[in-house]
């Protein structure tokens, strides 16, 4: 043994020369294998010309004159055969060649091949199946697009079977040619292969039916059904086949069982196919060698090696020997598991036995050279391939160059994959989707459309036809665009000529309706319900829905990643209901989840704080074979840290600690249990926390020093406010009182203040921050009472640009300026920073005004939003947009230009519609938690005039423009408080002007600040009674919609009177709102002379009372009337 980059290979594989590893083998004779016999000179041109892929111009001609030395023999003649060396190998060669030649009409070919139909059967009369004849035939039909004409064909097949044994002379004796029920066999074959089912259900009828004596149902016709049905995935029909088989009267075989495994398998579903095995073993059937094989193999696929492993030790418990493919399935278990030394032992013990049967074939080159190329030996890998070419023992097969190409492929170098396809071609092995599939991949991610439309289209002239794994890699190479309406296409394309998508499909398409839903990154905040906007959901869950339809309808089921997809999703939207939903039709289908499946919906619980869900999903993890990770602990110990419950947040904290050993902490982990000291006021627990992340070699990341910032700066805060009040109480006292305890906390404010400008200086030179440590550092500045020092960190960060400054940024400095503490000493920096805000809002929303028309008239109102129409006429109806798009697509467009979005650069510049645009002074726009905050702050202060100036802002700005949308109400008591409070200002009371202008002015100066005041209590009391009434008494002293009736809508949202209602509303109510203030407005605006008339009082409360007595005399004589 020689040992080669550390991996142990045979000393034969070893090679001195390292020269043209691809060179084709040498032979004179290629277009004539072993088995054919010599022919004619004709005969041999006519094979040469067809191997050598000649144009159909050629070799048609040669064809003709080959065919019609037995054309004019009579079929009966006993020396038809001798006339010819023409196989059944021929003969599929001719038919391919036919099948990938260009046509010049339908008609013409169709003709063609009928008469090389009519001619196979002229000139072979050995007694062999023909069911591979017959399937090329139907195959080329299909490939053709001529499945209509596929019934004809069928019918053509039985008119040559005859209905009694024929004798032929073969060899100077007499053979029977192939039988009625073998010719039957060889055509339910061909339709298997085919998938005719219907084609295949008469058939086997007519067998039943028959008055023949040789013609009746048999097992083998009962077993291709079986094949069939498994095939296409129908379990229950494959059943009712089954019963049908024992109430004919015959007894199941080994085959049959064979065929159930192998389907049941296929489809991944382990449970059924140990069902069958209990049956197949109750009978006196014992298992051969292929069952053990096809168990074995099925279970690899699932990747169940354990049960691999075991049924490959079961096999001396039924006198079994293992055969070649037995340990080319244990070469794949172990290449499987990364064990690429067993692979090459395992070989090497087939290449050393002496039992000739388990001397290593192509197939095992396949397994041993995937094994080396895929683990990064390619140099080992080649010195297999030379050692092929040059021994020529085995051939070097389409499945072993596809292994070169496809790692060429993926790691980029399409040069060289392409170079192998050419070689491929050159020495016309048989083409298989996977000699193309990689390199269409690869030019897809390198964005070069025109070389992937290039394979494409030699893939199809050379008669491979795109399978599902082809279009699957079409749809997959949209998701980096973003481009919907192409993979649409592309799967409409697919359901159109028949290829049936499969999981991997659907969940190709529900990654990129997905991506549409995720939230926008620029307006999350934590804890935010609005993870995705409206709009969002409004136009791509419709989608989503349709295709999970459609997915059914296939009866393709979701696989364990479209359940993760779909659960991660709706916990991304917060409809935890749903997703709880799902995870229970995950349960019911026998797939079992996984820990990233529990973790989402644990997330989810506890994002709605029902963490007595989450808790019990908890302790249903291990029932599953799942075990916690570190993801688990912390989702729950911040679930119970958010709600406040840290008793069981430091349980599970606890927990994770004495499970280190276990369960991998890294760098999230610990920061989590960092939060949940500082949380805590632990600052000391963060701090040993800390000390355990640089025990364990991890480095600390700039949110490890946000949350010691936050933790140390709180505490450095505490302790200083402690100190000082303690202090000023201590004045006066004996001074050996409390003198003690006043010196500690001052110490420990010092040292605190120290560590917290450590850390400053750490998280300042690490640069870019993220726009969390930026506030962290703002806020701790503040904490330790530096705020010209805030001011200059604040202004630095504006400078770099790096990253931009985010609302939340402003949000804190604002916070901090405006701080009682500072009285109005920063008053006018807040006021300055405020107006170059407002001015890059209200820029940002002119040029998202401007992107909106220019969409509109340039893109014709074209958006990203394809209806998710059927492409096939299993899915029923469809738009005529869809059908239009549909034809041009299978007709006219190329492959690739389905991929490409059109007017790239127009679709490049609408992409991010969902970004905002970015204001040239640099500062980020407003938003209404920072007018808020600002509304807030001034009202606390009784500064009417700002906040009257803050409300037009608002309303020249418009609310609905600003994140979150949704404009609480508690904006309108504020601004009715300030107009009522701020007098007006009449521009012709001081004028020196005449009586008669001063009378004008009066009459034309609009409403008044009291009655806007009044306007906007009655758009509150509208929406919300308790808060109209609640700001009423706040500002008149006295509710002054005590007669009032209130509206449905402001009745149903305040049927209850919420602590908070003074503060902010619901969801549903802004939405109320919002439909409501544009009509009251109106209303209200047509009687500005009686700010109460548009509400009705009801007859029985038409009483006067003595506490609205002083409001009437205000009000005047017309609103007493209106009143009553």
């Amino acid at each position: 043994m020689t040992y080669l980059v550390g991996l142990p290979i045979p000393t034969s594989f070893v090679g001195t020369s390292s020269r043209n590893s691809f060179a084709p083998p040498d032979s004179r004779i290629p277009w004539r294998n072993g088995l054919m016999e010599q022919g004619t000179e004709l005969e041999e041109s006519l094979r040469k010309s067809v191997y050598q892929r000649d144009s159909i111009q050629t070799w048609w001609p040669l064809y003709e004159r080959v065919a019609k030395q037995w054309r004019d023999v009579p079929p009966s003649s006993s020396g038809s055969q001798e006339l010819t060396a023409l196989g059944r190998a021929d003969f599929m060669r001719l038919i391919g060649a036919l099948k990938v030649a260009p046509p010049s009409h339908s008609s013409n070919r169709l003709i063609r091949l009928e008469q090389v139909f009519e001619d196979f059967h002229r000139a072979i009369n050995v007694p062999k199946s023909n069911a591979k004849i017959y399937s090329a035939f139907l195959e080329t039909l299909h490939f053709w697009r001529m499945d209509n004409v596929i019934p004809e064909w069928v019918e053509r097949i039985k008119s040559k079977i005859g209905t009694s044994h024929t004798l032929e002379p073969l060899g100077g004796q007499l053979h029977i040619r192939e039988s009625s029920q073998e010719q039957y066999h060889d055509l339910l074959r061909a339709l298997a292969n085919t998938n005719q089912i219907d084609a295949m259900v008469k058939c086997l009828e007519e067998l039943k039916t028959s008055d023949s004596d040789l013609l009746h149902p048999t097992i083998r016709a009962y077993d291709t059904m079986l094949e069939v049905h498994m095939k296409n995935k129908d379990a229950a029909s494959a059943m009712k086949v089954f019963q049908e088989i024992q109430e004919q009267g015959l007894l199941p075989q080994l085959t049959t069982f064979n065929i159930l495994l192998r389907g049941h398998l296929e489809n991944k579903d382990g449970l059924a196919a140990q069902r069958v095995l209990e049956s197949l073993l109750l009978t006196d059937i014992r298992p051969d060698i292929y069952t053990f094989n096809l168990l074995m193999s099925g279970y690899l696929k699932m990747g169940e090696i354990e049960t691999v492993n075991g049924f490959f030790k079961g096999l001396g418990e039924y006198g079994l020997v293992p055969n070649s493919k037995t340990y080319r399935i244990l070469m794949k278990t172990h290449l499987r598991q990364g064990q690429v030394n067993k692979v090459v032992d395992l070989f090497c013990k087939l290449k050393d036995s002496s039992r000739a049967e388990l001397a290593p074939r192509s197939e095992d080159y396949c397994v041993l050279v995937q094994a080396l190329a895929s683990h990064g030996r390619m140099s080992d890998a080649l010195r297999v391939m030379r050692e092929l070419k040059e021994t020529a023992k085995v051939p070097v097969t389409t499945p072993i160059y596809n292994v070169f190409l496809n790692q060429y492929a993926r790691e980029g170098e399409v040069d060289s994959a392409r170079r192998i396809l050419n070689r491929i071609i050159s020495e016309k092995l048989p083409l298989v989707d996977g000699s193309f599939n990689p390199l269409i991949r690869a030019y897809l991610a390198q964005k070069d459309f025109a070389k992937a439309e290039e394979i494409i289209q030699l893939m199809i002239r050379y008669g491979v036809e795109p399978t599902r794994a082809t279009y699957n890699i079409l749809i997959s190479s949209t998701k980096s665009s973003g481009y919907i309406d192409g993979a649409m296409m592309v799967y409409d394309r697919m359901m159109a000529v028949g290829v049936e998508p499969d999981v991997w499909t659907y969940n190709a398409l529900l990654d990129l309706l997905v991506e549409r839903l995720s939230p926008q990154n620029d307006i999350k905040r934590v804890r935010d319900v609005k993870a995705a906007s409206e709009e969002q959901v409004k136009e791509y869950m419709p989608r989503v829905e349709s295709l999970l339809q459609d997915m059914k309808a296939k009866g393709v089921n979701p696989d364990l990643t479209t359940y993760g997809k779909l659960i991660h999703q709706y916990v991304i939207l917060r409809d935890i209901e749903q997703a709880e939903i799902l995870f229970h039709e995950l349960l019911k289908s026998g797939i079992t989840p996984n820990g990233h499946i529990f973790n989402n919906l644990m997330n989810g619980f506890t994002l709605i704080d029902e963490m007595d869900k989450a808790l019990e999903l908890f302790r249903r993890m291990p029932k599953y074979g799942v075990e916690p990770d570190a993801i688990t602990f912390t989702t729950l110990i911040k679930g119970f840290a958010n709600t406040n419950q840290m008793t069981l947040a430091q349980d599970f904290a606890n927990s994770l600690q004495q499970q280190s050993s276990r369960i991998p902490m890294d760098n999230y982990c610990l920061n989590t249990l960092m939060q949940l000291a500082q949380k805590s006021n632990q600052p000391g627990m963060a701090l040993d926390f800390f000390e355990m992340m640089r025990g364990r070699g991890i480095e600390p990341d700039n949110v490890t020093y946000t949350i010691l910032l936050n933790a140390l700066s709180k505490e450095y805060e505490k302790s200083y406010s402690e100190s000082s009040e303690t202090l000023r109480e201590g004045q006066g006292r004996d001074r050996r009182g409390g003198r003690a305890g006043i010196s500690a906390r001052s110490l420990e404010a010092e040292a605190a203040s120290e560590a917290v400008e450590s850390l400053l200086d750490i998280l300042k030179q690490d640069s870019p921050l993220h726009h969390s440590e930026i506030t962290t550092v703002i806020s701790a500045y503040f904490r330790l009472g530096r705020p010209l020092a805030a001011i200059e960190f604040f202004k630095t960060s504006l400078w770099r640009a790096n990253p931009r400054l985010s609302t939340t940024n402003c949000g804190a400095l604002f916070h901090g300026l405006l701080a009682p503490e500072h009285r109005r000493r920063y008053d006018g920096i807040v006021l300055n920073l405020y107006t170059r805000m407002l001015a890059g809002t209200k820029e940002v929303i002119r040029i998202e005004e401007d992107r909106k028309r220019y969409i509109e008239a340039v893109g014709g109102g074209h958006r990203d939003k394809p209806l998710f129409v059927a492409g096939a006429k299993d899915r029923g109806v469809s738009s005529g947009r869809a059908v239009q798009r549909r034809e041009t697509t299978l007709e006219e467009s190329s492959w690739t230009s389905l991929l490409i979005p059109p007017q790239e650069s127009f679709v490049n510049s609408t992409k991010s519609q969902s970004s905002r645009a970015i204001p040239s002074n640099g500062l980020p726009t407003l938003d209404l938690i920072t007018m808020h905050m600002l509304f807030n702050s001034f009202s606390k202060r009784q500064n009417w005039t700002i906040m009257l100036r803050l409300w037009q802002d608002l309303e020249s700005v418009g609310a609905e423009k600003l994140y979150p949308f949704e404009m609480p109400l508690e904006f309108l008591g504020w601004a009715a408080q300030a107009y009522h409070s701020t007098p007006d200002r009449d521009p012709f009371s001081a004028s020196p002007s005449r009586g008669i202008l001063a009378k004008f002015g009066r009459q034309h100066k609009g409403e008044s600040h009291s009655e806007k005041a009044e306007k906007l209590l009655r758009r509150m009391w509208s929406t919300h009674h308790w808060m109209g009434i609640e700001w009423s008494i706040k500002i008149y002293g006295y509710n002054i919609f005590e007669h009032l009736t209130p509206t449905a809508s402001s009745v149903s949202s305040s049927s209850t009177r919420p602590a908070s209602a003074t503060t902010t509303t619901t969801n549903s109510t802004s939405t109320n709102a919002t439909r409501t203030w544009a009509a009251t407005a109106a209303t209200a605006s047509s009687h500005s002379s009686s700010p109460l008339s548009p509400y009705v009082s009801p007859s029985d409360n038409r009483t006067d009372h003595q506490t609205q007595n002083s409001r009437e005399e205000k009000a005047g004589d017309g609103a007493k009337k209106d009143r009553e």
